[in-house]
């Protein structure tokens, strides 16, 4: 089921979350501290997109991410070329201890 807004009664002990915002991802960790789910036991978190912060929140959240660095080089080269370029940015996941 995809929702569009977070609800405190969404999170259920035992289940697993996708979460594809940043600020949703807060409001989410938020909920679950007040519920007292505790992140990668009783519920699981997941995100999009790789960031400094989600090293450090909880013990960490797990996040699809992917290469920003080479997505850049990709870019460069697009507009240096004034060309197409389709091609494959490769994706990996970052397990931490919100899974």
């Amino acid at each position: 089921m995809i929702e569009r807004k977070i609800l405190r009664t969404d999170f259920v002990k035992g289940n697993a979350y996708l979460i594809a915002s940043h600020v949703d991802l807060i409001e989410a960790v938020k909920i679950c501290r007040s519920k007292g789910l505790k992140l990668g036991e009783d519920v699981g978190l997941v995100t999009y997109n790789d960031a400094p912060m989600l090293e450090v929140i909880e013990n960490g959240i797990t996040a699809i991410s992917v290469n920003f660095k080479q997505m850049g080089v990709l870019a460069a080269q697009f507009i240096n070329n004034n060309g197409h370029i389709q091609t494959y940015v490769p994706t990996r996941l970052i397990v931490r201890g919100s899974l």
